[in-house]
This record gives C-alpha cells, sequence and structure tokens, in this order.
C-alpha cells in the first residue's frame, strides 16, 4: 500500500490547505496532537500557508517546475504527513531499506518518473507530485539539541520535501547550496530561520 494511503488512514487530524497552484492535504497522527503539539500543528498550517507564495516565487524563477514540464497554468497537489519517530522509521524501512528514522521522507509521484510519462502527466489539469512525511519527535530532538527555533526546523524540512517533491536533489555540493539557499530565503522572508 502507497505510504499516503496508509498514513491517511491512521491519522487523526486531517486538513486541506489551498496554496494558490498547490493543494495540499495535511495529516498528523495522534502523537502529534497531544499536548503542546496541537497548538504547534496550528501555528505550522498557518506558517505554511504565509511561506508559500514566497516558495512558489523562488521555485518559479529558479525553473524548477519547467524543468520537469510543469506550467503555472495547471494545479498540483500533494500531501504532508507530520509522524512521530516510529512511523517514519517504518517507512524509511520499507521503501528505503534503512532501518532507522530520519527527519523527512518525500515519496515523488511525479519528479521521478521518466520524462515522457512526466510529459503525458503534465498535459493533466492537476498533476499529484507526491507525498512528505516530517517527525515532528525527530524535529524536537534535533531543534533542541543545536538550539534552533522549532517551528523553524519543521518548516524548512516541510520545504526540503516539497522541493523533493520537484525533483531537486542536494547529491552534489552545488545542488546542496541551491537547496539551502531556496530554503533559507524562505524562511527568512517570515523571520522564521532553519539549520
Amino acid at each position: 500500500m502507497p505510504p499516503e494511503l496508509n498514513t491517511q488512514m491512521n491519522a487523526e487530524f486531517s486538513a486541506t490547505l489551498s496554496l494558490g497552484m498547490l493543494g495540499l492535504d495535511v495529516y498528523a497522527d495522534k502523537a502529534c496532537l497531544l499536548g503542546p503539539d496541537a497548538s504547534l500543528l496550528e501555528s505550522l498550517m498557518r506558517d505554511i500557508a504565509s511561506l508559500w507564495p514566497v516558495f512558489q516565487d523562488i521555485i518559479q524563477a529558479e525553473k524548477i517546475p519547467a524543468a520537469l514540464g510543469l506550467n503555472d497554468t495547471q494545479g498540483w497537489e500533494a500531501d504532508l504527513t507530520f509522524c512521530d519517530n516510529e512511523t517514519i522509521q517504518s517507512l524509511n524501512a520499507q521503501y528505503r531499506h534503512k532501518n532507522q528514522a530520519t527527519d523527512v521522507l518525500s515519496f515523488c509521484l511525479f519528479a521521478d518518473q521518466p520524462q515522457s510519462q512526466r510529459a503525458v502527466m503534465a498535459k493533466l489539469p492537476l498533476v499529484s507530485l507526491g507525498s512528505v512525511f516530517v517527525s515532528i519527535a525527530w524535529a524536537k530532538a534535533e531543534a533542541e539539541k543545536t538550539g534552533q527555533d522549532l517551528s523553524g526546523y519543521i518548516l524548512e524540512r516541510v520545504f526540503h520535501g516539497f522541493l523533493h517533491l520537484l525533483g531537486a536533489h542536494h547529491d552534489t555540493m552545488p545542488d546542496y547550496e541551491r537547496v539551502k539557499k531556496i530554503q533559507a530565503t524562505v524562511l527568512a522572508s517570515r523571520g522564521h530561520q532553519g539549520a
């Protein structure tokens, strides 16, 4: 079963954000809704909505969607799931064969397709980009360890995942620097700091 379907069935929270050309379905498991995490989730939703136009402008200027054959007249859809370390470790083991928790996982439905398949899919009025999973538990531990703002750290992971859905990679130093710069610019536009 694809990870987005499995997580939707276990989700304790779901919402849809309409972000310009992107329809974003957001899910959170029960662990993310307990205690102070419930208000964190509401804050993250507001921040994602306010940061999306900046992100959209940057990726258009960088020609990231165009490089995939996407245009600005079609709609995009994606899933974002906030989860715990157990969930992300299970996904990491099943799909990446790494039996350990991590901060963010992206499952691309569009960008990882061969160019010929993307060309066909890009003609559709709505393109499904894929799913992003962010571990709130991992983010808390990392933010505490490094002294970073928790919201900023999580938002950086969210937009990092979105960049992967749009085909951005960081296998080389120039690609890594490009991804880091985009993330930092998006976060700085609203006073957040990432890693």
